[in-house]
């Protein structure tokens, strides 16, 4: 670890990623319980989810190996983490019933800015992930 961080902030991290990662293993659990119980078509939708999880705590993991863990990166991967969630389930959810009852301009207006939304939280994730601390 870097003398210059605090290892129990090292041993938060840790245990975070370490707990995206088996979430990000039971979405994929999930996924695949729904395509056997009559939900084929939240399946793929979950699946990439549980994989795009799993490769965000992997990378942490990455970083923190990589001895560049701020406190910033601390405190942003659970918020990221579950908001991304979140709202892609919300996008999922609705996409895949087209918004209904919406008329069609309403559904497309809300896959514009659902969209415009999960890449602003891809990019929050791989900015506070990928940024170098300034005393490293």
């Amino acid at each position: 670890m870097c003398k210059s961080m605090n290892k129990s902030y090292a041993i938060i991290h840790w245990a975070q990623a370490i707990i995206g990662i088996i979430f990000g293993l039971f979405v994929a659990n999930v996924s695949y319980a729904n395509s056997i119980e009559g939900r084929p078509d939240l399946t793929p939708i979950r699946a990439i989810l549980s994989i795009v999880l799993i490769l965000y705590s992997v990378m942490q993991i990455w970083v923190l190996m990589k001895n560049q863990i701020s406190k910033i990166q601390i405190f942003a991967f659970p918020i990221i983490y579950i908001t991304f969630s979140m709202f892609w389930e919300y996008l999922a959810r609705g996409y895949t019933k087209n918004w209904s009852p919406a008329t069609q301009a309403e559904a497309t207006y809300q896959n514009v800015v659902c969209m415009l939304i999960l890449s602003f939280i891809v990019f929050a994730a791989l900015f506070t992930t990928f940024k170098r601390r300034a005393n490293v």
